[in-house]
């Protein structure tokens, strides 16, 4: 149950490091609605998640900050309990330790979740307390600073 090619194709070029930059998040979600259909959104979450651990194929803020407001996006409708991600965005808030207790020796494990600025962190962290409703759709992340723009009516 993962996505075949065509569509990992089709999501990459969506959260593509020139679509990131210049289109707003709203245009991103927007896009992912139009190709895939609320039966794909555990599969594209799925590969959304794969693609943060691996920091080579999402080498830019802007690309984390869109599959994390992507991945929210899929279940924002449901309660929070029950996004079979949640342990994602836990792990993204609340990143472990970098460092093994009692030793130096840095903590590195294969498709382990990125560790994220505070201004994704701070948008993560407004998408789960429920404001996701007040962050402007038309946010989205500069190239110099990932900070977040928004633009309320």
């Amino acid at each position: 149950m993962a996505l075949n090619p065509k569509e990992l194709s089709t999501l990459l070029s969506i959260i593509s490091e020139e679509c990131t930059e210049i289109q707003t998040l709203e245009n991103i979600i927007i896009q992912i609605h139009r190709y895939f259909n609320k039966s794909d959104h555990f599969k594209i979450s799925c590969a959304l998640v794969m693609l943060l651990q691996q920091p080579d194929l999402l080498p830019l803020a802007t690309q984390r900050l869109t599959a994390v407001t992507l991945l929210y996006d899929m279940y924002r409708n449901e309660n929070i309990n029950t996004c079979p991600f949640l342990s994602v965005f836990i792990h993204l808030l609340h990143p472990p330790d970098e460092l093994a207790k009692g030793t130096q020796k840095k903590l590195e494990f294969g498709g382990q979740l990125p560790r994220i600025t505070i201004q994704e962190k701070i948008l993560l962290g407004q998408l789960l307390n429920g404001g996701g409703k007040e962050i402007d759709s038309r946010a989205k992340c500069s190239k110099e600073n990932c900070r977040i723009y928004s633009h309320r009516k």
